[in-house]
């Protein structure tokens, strides 16, 4: 099944928001990361991006995809969009060090993608 321009629009986004992130933390300990208030909010704004752009994503096209943990990612932009109160800048920045370089892994298999990121 080929996907359609749309999905791999969001698949896109998703990817590149990812490297983001992934780019952001690499290179930043935690110490530093939950003391400035601007990198805690640099990575929930990317890390939101990334889950709005999974949810807009169609469930036949998630179903092609299993290995991505869709409704973990829909579910973690939710809690940063809108429970404020419930954001721990610890489980954040292990999802950032950890979860994010999986996600970028599995996108990088996406056929559909290939022709739009460079992959090395």
């Amino acid at each position: 099944m080929r996907l359609n321009d749309k999905d791999i629009s969001f698949l896109f986004d998703m990817y590149t928001y990812a490297c983001e992130v992934d780019i952001f933390v690499q290179n930043i300990s935690f110490y530093d990361y939950e003391k400035n208030k601007y990198s805690r909010w640099v990575v929930e704004r990317l890390l939101i991006t990334v889950g709005e752009a999974a949810k807009k994503i169609s469930k036949e096209t998630q179903s092609l995809f299993p290995s991505i943990p869709w409704k973990t990612i829909i579910g973690a932009r939710n809690i940063i969009a809108h429970d404020y109160g419930d954001i721990i800048n610890e489980k954040l920045y292990l999802i950032s060090k950890n979860s994010i370089p999986e996600l970028i892994k599995e996108l990088d298999k996406i056929d559909e993608l290939k022709y739009y990121i460079k992959i090395e």
